[in-house]
């Protein structure tokens, strides 16, 4: 925060951060992983980003990626990334 005058995005996983953040970074962006047996987050919950598969296929790449669903408008994006 202090070198680049800007908030970091927390990433971790839902039930970590459930059992263990909620409530302590609430002002920080939330970046969640969620794959399996939970229920998808809410666009009402507390997440900017959710990593909602490792499996997505993208023509050129050889590999599975992660596949990300961003909860927000494309200007709040822009205003989180630095210039």
């Amino acid at each position: 925060e202090e070198t680049y005058g800007e908030k970091p995005i927390i990433y971790t996983y839902y039930h970590y951060y459930k059992d263990f953040l909620k409530g302590h970074f609430d002002d920080y962006p939330l970046w969640l992983a969620n794959y399996n047996d939970v229920p998808q987050p809410s666009p009402n919950d507390d997440w900017d980003f959710w990593q909602f598969t490792e499996n997505g296929i993208v023509y050129g790449i050889n590999t599975k990626v992660d596949v990300d669903i961003y909860n927000g408008s494309l200007w709040s994006l822009k205003r989180m990334t630095l210039d």
